[in-house]
Formats: C-alpha cells, structure tokens, sequence
C-alpha cells in the first residue's frame, strides 16, 4: 500500500503543477499553534485547519529556528481528517520539514476542520527567557488540490513558543532599620524586592508581602524571611539586648510564632507544657503566666511581659500543637475536638483559622501546619495520643519535620 501510495503522490505531483492557473475561490486556513516552554523542556506545536473547503491533498513547508528548537517527531495523533494518508517523508533535520497529505483513492472531498497534525520539539537549555521564536507556514501552491486536481489557494498563519523561565525573588533594598533591641517589632519601611516572572519580566515590589518573624526574643543575628507570590527571600537583622528587658531561658526551647496579626508562644514540652521559669528578665522588668480556663499553661494560656515601670510591653498566646482542650496532654479528647471543629459543631468551629474563634486554638489543630484544619490533622493527633508520633513543639517554618515518630 505504501508503495502504491507513492506511485499515485508522484505521479500528482507531476501533473497538478499542469493545473496551477486554475484555483478555488475559498481559502482554508492553515494555523500553528501558539504556545509557552521553559529552556531545556518540550513542547508540542499543533497545526489546525479551519474553512475546509474540499481538499484531497496538500503540502505544508514548517520552518523554525534551529537554534532555539529542535524537532523531534510529527504525527497526525487525533487529526480531524478522516481518511487519506499523511506522509512525512523528509528527515526532522530537514528544515523547512514538509508535511504531505492526500487521500488518492478517495471518492468524495475532504471538508473536516480541526486538527491537521501535530509538531513535537525540544527546547534549547540556553533559549532566552521571555523570547519569542516563530513556527512559520508555507504550503506548495502546485500540489494543493481538490478531488478535481483543481488547485486550493491557502491561508497561512504562523505560530510561536514564547521560552518561560522560573520565577525569581530577591531583596532589592534593605529597610532602613537592621538594628534592634529584644522586644522590639520588625519595621519594613523601606524595603522593597525584584520579582521576575516567567517571562523574564522584571518589577519592583513594595508592598503585598510578609515578613517573618517580626518580633524578636533573641540576641544575634536573625534571618527574616520575606513571602511573596509563592516565593521566599531574606535578609539578616541584628538583635542586641537592652539595660532591662527579657528573654527565653537558655534550652528552654521557647520561641515565637507570627500568625493572624499576633505573635504566639510556641516550644514548649508537649508533656509538660510548662512558661513559668522558662522566662528570664532584667532591670526590673517582670513577667506574668496567665492559665488557660483548665488551669494549665498550655494552649489558650497568656505570657504578659511588663518593663521596670509595670506597663505592659509584650503579650503571647501560648500554643502547644496536639492540644486543643489546653489540659496539657495530647489525648483522644483533642482528636474530638479537633473533628467537631472541622464539622462546624460544639464549642469548637473554625475553618482555615477563621477568626470567629480563638486562633490559638487552630494553630494547635493545624498539626501539619497546611494552614487549615481538617481530618488530616485528627488522624495525626489520634497517632500522638496513642503514642505513635509527637509534634515539633519549636517549627517555625524553617524546613525542620513538623511530625516525629518514637523510636521502634
């Protein structure tokens, strides 16, 4: 069959530039595709047809830049022609590549629209983000016919791949303020980060973004981490301490937590959640552990921080996450509440920290820390309280496993 088909095409094409005077009026329209690839992937290029007027055989010319792409392949994969056969009868070196397809024993013309065939190519590793390369159509006007052999003016219309990149974040100024003291609050003023999209383009951005922390509890060298748009950045900040001030207690594993708007006190031992002597202060300043209403020091429970003047200089929800009753014990009652949460029943109802209700309560919930809480969370808990797993009381978004498991 293969070899009749070949005979016919030849002898066709031999004929029909005989033919060339005489053209259709219509005009079907020949498109490539317009599509997106990042340097170093792979990218199919569709070749649609449009305003079929009775076409019985073509021949379609495909350039490219060879630098920028390389072909891989061409098939007629899920084409809307019914019937004829395509013939792709040139190496994928070939450059333009020709595309070849007639219907030579058909007995009526073809009318379908849709899709033609199918270009496969690769894409240079170094093909410039943001740049656009042209897949340019050609057809021979002497070899594109109806089922007369009369031959079919078309329509050609060029296609591309725009080459995408990764979207980057850095910083691009500083804030004015890298210098502070234990206690005091982060201040952005000033900053500002280069955001690079896929397509290489680059803007300024000066607000939409999160910084964490911002509070600081520690002397030395603090990275913030800045959040934008599903990327992070960071810059460092020096923390000194003060004549009079406070701190946690040196391995007391205490730390802070941004969150809603607020700052939480987190890391502390799940079993014995524990603040009172795990605070230190100076210079007259004190500190103050309010219960939760169980009468623990567990979540719901507050750290109220005074200076040597008695007013009030920092406060901190504490949260052990597993806790949610605030008893101090990660057991099936907080798997309970957990669920009753997540259904919008009892005492406990929120939905992805809805603040209706105390957010000390879905940090504690929110156990793998996805930013909701679900049933997810309840089958973690019902682990740890069978003593299968236990939580990082002291995450904080720095990459550590936010779920451990006891030893076998």
């Amino acid at each position: 069959m293969k070899k009749t088909l070949c005979i016919v095409l030849s002898v066709l094409l031999l004929i029909l530039p005989c033919a060339g005077a005489a053209f259709a009026v219509d005009t079907p329209v020949f498109a490539a595709g317009t599509v997106e690839a990042h340097a170093g992937g792979t990218v199919d290029v569709p070749i649609t047809l449009a305003g079929n007027t009775g076409l019985a055989g073509c021949i379609l010319l495909v350039s490219y830049d060879a630098e920028v792409l390389t072909l891989t392949g061409c098939d007629e994969t899920g084409t809307a022609i019914t019937g004829g056969d395509f013939v792709f009868d040139n190496t994928l070196t070939d450059n333009p590549f020709r595309i070849l397809w007639m219907d030579a024993l058909g007995t009526s013309a073809h009318t379908e629209n849709g899709l033609f065939a199918t270009l496969h190519f690769t894409v240079s590793e170094t093909a410039v983000t943001g740049s656009t390369t042209a897949i340019t159509l050609l057809y021979d006007p002497g070899s594109t016919f109806d089922m007369s052999l009369t031959n079919i003016a078309c329509t050609m219309q060029d296609g591309s791949v725009t080459i995408l990149g990764e979207p980057t974040l850095s910083v691009g100024t500083l804030p004015a303020k890298t210098e502070y003291t234990i206690g005091e609050t982060l201040d952005t003023t000033g900053l500002t980060l280069t955001y690079t999209d896929q397509y290489g383009a680059a803007s300024t951005i000066s607000e939409g973004f999160t910084c964490l922390p911002t509070t600081f509890g520690a002397v030395g060298t603090q990275t913030i981490s800045v959040l934008y748009n599903g990327l992070t950045a960071t810059f460092d900040v020096t923390v000194s301490d003060v004549q009079g001030g406070w701190n946690f207690a040196e391995g007391s594993g205490l730390c802070l937590l941004s969150g809603n708007g607020k700052t939480y006190l987190t890391g502390l031992d799940a079993d014995y959640p524990i603040v009172t002597g795990n605070v230190e202060t100076t210079g007259g300043w004190s500190y103050t552990v309010i219960p939760n209403g169980t009468g623990n020091e567990s979540t719901g429970a507050v750290l109220e921080i005074c200076d040597a003047n008695g007013v009030l200089a920092e406060r901190y929800e504490v949260v052990v996450y597993g806790d949610i009753d605030g008893n101090g014990e990660t057991r099936l009652a907080d798997v309970a509440e957990t669920i009753s949460g997540y259904a919008g029943v009892g005492n406990t109802e929120w939905e992805e920290y809805d603040s209706t209700f105390d957010f000390a309560l879905s940090l504690a919930a929110d156990v793998d820390h996805n930013g909701e809480v679900s049933l997810a969370d309840a089958a973690e808990i019902m682990a740890a309280a069978n003593l299968v797993e236990y939580f990082n009381q002291s995450w904080q978004q720095d990459g550590d496993a936010t779920i451990l498991y006891y030893d076998d």
